[in-house]
């Protein structure tokens, strides 16, 4: 699970400034429970009608409720500097490879 690698290695993207944010469709209840569950201390963010979710484009063929799993790389301006699917990147190479695109720091 993504979420879970995320929190296992955020120390390593707050070295780099790097902020962590994840969207997912689940309910408030449901991602505070996740949370709890595995320890993870960055925002978990609720989009239950997957507006959000729909409009970066990572809405699923099957509709909503379901996405795409995806990362965003955005400077500090907000600009998407990459867009990085992350079911071709479980393992040590998702952080590397988030800290490899993330903007160099001012």
């Amino acid at each position: 699970m993504q979420l879970v690698q995320l929190q296992r290695d955020l120390s390593e993207y707050q070295a780099a400034d790097i902020q962590v944010v994840a969207i997912n469709h689940d309910p408030v209840e449901a991602l505070a429970e996740l949370s709890a569950a595995n320890g993870i201390r960055y925002p978990l963010l609720s989009d239950p009608d997957s507006k959000t979710i729909e409009a970066y484009g990572l809405l699923a063929s099957t509709g909503k409720g379901v996405s795409r799993p995806e990362a965003f790389v955005l400077d500090a301006k907000g600009v998407i500097r990459a867009r990085l699917n992350l079911e071709w990147l479980l393992g040590a190479p998702l952080t590397d490879t988030l800290l490899d695109t993330a903007p160099a720091k001012p």
